[in-house]
């Protein structure tokens, strides 16, 4: 259960989480070029913004028609052109910091429709954020009914991609991504999160040896993952994430 303000910590879940430190961490700084979205599950591209916000435009109400819709909209076109797909759209987006002066701990359960105004933590928990059904109930709500027609009968591939960007050099608690090839379907472990207004399936990753890890130093802003949550090629399943707890030394 998430953002439920109040809600004792024990009474939050029913799942059992096992915290694995040591697990290997590789810097994909100069290797790049090796990791590819269709193989791996995600890359890191290079893109130059034209609208760059800061956090207090992101989290300004008066903005989400004005700067904030600019700076969606370019994340559309680069991803558009990156994928080489024929369609990209932009039906959801996230503002996350590790610094305690900057987020909420929860939503107030009356502003729900305004979650996007509020600054939340890394995620703690290793996840990819849908299954095969919660994946395809999303490509169904934004798909037209001909669109749906065409992804049935087999015209269309559809990912759900997320576009992970810093809004400045990352400090501490980077994205850390596992190469999917290296993970047992059997360890694929499927949840329910329970939100104020809805319910969603995704999963969780139980930890093996087998599995590898990675994470870019010292990410700026023009450097950017791509990383898939869903494909309707590969039974849905995409690539798990999770916030290191490294921190910048130098």
């Amino acid at each position: 259960m998430m953002n439920f303000p109040g809600l004792d910590p024990e009474l939050a879940t029913n799942c059992h989480y096992v915290e694995v430190s040591g697990v290997p961490l590789t810097d994909l700084r100069g290797n790049e070029h090796q990791f590819s979205i269709d193989e791996c599950g995600f890359k890191v591209c290079k893109n130059e913004f034209k609208n760059a916000l800061t956090r207090d435009q992101f989290n300004d109400p008066r903005e989400k028609g004005g700067l904030v819709k600019g700076y969606l909209q370019e994340t559309v076109e680069i991803v558009k052109k990156d994928l080489q797909a024929d369609k990209t759209i932009c039906f959801d987006w996230r503002l996350r910091s590790n610094d305690p002066a900057d987020t909420n701990p929860e939503i107030p359960l009356d502003d729900i429709a305004n979650a996007r105004s509020y600054t939340l933590n890394p995620a703690g928990t290793v996840h990819c954020d849908y299954t095969y059904d919660s994946g395809l109930e999303q490509v169904y709500t934004y798909c037209t009914a001909k669109e749906r027609e065409e992804f049935e009968q087999g015209t269309w591939r559809i990912r759900l991609i997320n576009f992970w960007r810093p809004l400045k050099v990352v400090q501490d608690a980077p994205l850390a991504l596992c190469d999917r090839r290296t993970v047992n379907l059997q360890d694929y472990i499927y949840v329910d999160g329970i939100l104020p207004d809805k319910v969603e399936e995704e999963i969780f990753l139980r930890h093996t040896e087998k599995e590898k890890w990675y994470w870019l130093s010292d990410q700026s802003p023009h450097e950017q993952h791509l990383f898939v949550l869903w494909d309707s090629c590969r039974d849905g399943l995409g690539s798990c994430s999770v916030y290191s707890p490294r921190r910048r030394t130098s």
